[in-house]
């Protein structure tokens, strides 16, 4: 080493053998990778943080999906699952839209399945998110992924009962062409309800036989010279709905259904069922009183209060949510017709028959009300929206349907004009008052409205079911 070092310039053996400055040369050195992975951390906070922010949206799209508003007890699974699916991708594209994620994109799928018996939303994404220190490495994007799921309250069972006005006055045409039709026939088109027993032993034709009382005047009658009535509509209408109830159902006897019709008195159609064949069978079946054919509607009601429980949460069968289904033209009358017997010619010979032969008297358990008005003894009035307040009271959802007066060109029954005139404002108000929501309380007059009508306000009521304590 001497021998070389003779050789060797004196400033490189000084460099050789001086330490100072190694730290910082080494510190320099050792800085690159560290910034190295600074700049890779701040590329993975900046995919978290991307990934956190779809994250949210697709909560958001799962929750949507499964929102009150979109899960409806009134749809069929397929009609259901479209919507859902259709909820949580707008809801997903909107909010994607206004997030402001700068180099990133994302995609989403969207599955909406059935599982006991709640609507589950799964929302999975996957994207990309641009790098910029790790794009000088080569690795322009970095991928992330997630899903979210919600489910929505399981669906209600419900309690329907229906109660149709089955009195006199339903026994008017349905629609103009009808009340004109019957009116040219029969010779009536209003309450046109009494001596159908009549029709089959008397006047099976139903001719004009010079009496009044001939049997013409009958709803057997109109269905023979093919009018319907008012009550053919309501019948068919609640016969559809029935088959609603089917269709929407998401649970084994998820609905029940009680059917009754009143005028003087409460009449028990259908007591409850869960089975909708059977409540069909009974709707079909179900005709206008004959015995009584007043309208009694404080009496019905207060007869039906007794048989119609409290409502429940409808979480279990064995807690249904009632729904109460008013199905009237909202006036009231105090006939009240009754049997009589009297000696009449039947194949040739005389017999003593006591059958309605349009004997009328006033009904003892009426309860005077106002707005009302008298023809003869005979009274009309509007129902009194208090009688309503009983179900009510019980937690039972009640909506309405009123099937007004339609008044035929050129009649000149002053019970018409009175009713219109007097009545049909103030029934409007009462029929709204005694629904337990203004939005439950519908109004119809041609067939069309009332088929309408009913079909609305059983889904209205359903759609809405979950929000009413």
């Amino acid at each position: 080493m001497a021998f070389l070092s003779r050789f060797v310039p004196s400033w490189v053996e000084s460099f050789r053998h001086n330490r100072k400055g190694s730290v910082a040369t080494t510190f320099s050195l050792s800085m690159i990778p560290v910034i190295g992975l600074m700049c890779a951390a701040v590329d993975f906070s900046t995919v978290a943080g991307t990934k956190a922010k779809i994250q949210s949206i697709a909560d958001a799209a799962s929750l949507a999906a499964v929102s009150e508003t979109i899960v409806k007890p009134t749809y069929s699974w397929p009609q259901q699952k479209a919507e859902s699916e259709k909820a949580a991708k707008a809801t997903f594209d909107a909010l994607m839209a206004v997030a402001g994620l700068d180099g990133a994109s994302a995609q989403a799928t969207y599955e909406i399945t059935l599982k006991n018996n709640s609507v589950i939303a799964s929302v999975c994404f996957s994207g990309t998110q641009k790098t910029m220190a790790m794009a000088v490495a080569g690795l322009a994007n970095m991928e992330f992924a997630g899903c979210a799921a919600a489910s929505s309250a399981p669906p209600l069972y419900v309690s329907v009962y229906v109660l149709a006005d089955a009195s006199g006055s339903m026994g008017i045409g349905a629609s103009t062409a009808d009340q004109t039709l019957m009116n040219q026939k029969l010779g009536c088109a209003f309450a046109c309800h009494t001596l159908s027993w009549k029709v089959p032993m008397f006047n099976p034709d139903c001719k004009a036989t010079g009496g009044w009382d001939d049997g013409r005047a009958t709803p057997v009658c109109a269905k023979k010279i093919g009018a319907k009535t008012r009550f053919d509509i309501v019948r068919t209408a609640l016969s559809d709905v029935i088959d609603d109830a089917g269709t929407m159902a998401k649970l084994p006897d998820q609905f029940r259904f009680a059917i009754y019709k009143f005028s003087n008195t409460l009449t028990e159609v259908q007591k409850v069922t869960s089975s909708l064949s059977t409540a069909k069978t009974a709707v079909n079946g179900m005709e206008m009183d004959i015995a009584g054919a007043g309208s009694n509607f404080r009496v019905g009601m207060q007869e039906l209060l007794s048989k119609v429980p409290a409502s429940g949460d409808g979480k279990t069968a064995n807690s249904p949510k009632v729904i109460l289904l008013l199905m009237t033209d909202g006036v009231e009358g105090n006939v009240k017709e009754y049997s009589q017997c009297r000696n009449v010619w039947v194949d040739g010979k005389q017999q003593n028959i006591c059958n309605y032969w349009g004997a009328w008297n006033p009904d003892t358990n009426f309860t005077i009300n106002n707005p009302g008005f008298y023809w003869g003894v005979e009274r009309s009035q509007a129902i009194d929206s208090k009688v309503c307040d009983g179900f009510k009271n019980k937690g039972v959802t009640v909506a309405t349907l009123n099937t007004e007066y339609i008044t035929p060109p050129g009649s000149g029954d002053p019970r018409f004009q009175q009713i219109q005139s007097m009545l049909k404002p103030v029934i409007r108000q009462t029929m709204r008052d005694c629904a337990t929501l203004p939005e439950f309380a519908y109004f119809a007059t041609t067939p069309g409205e009332i088929a309408q009508a009913t079909e609305m306000m059983f889904r209205s009521v359903m759609q809405k079911a979950r929000l009413i304590k």
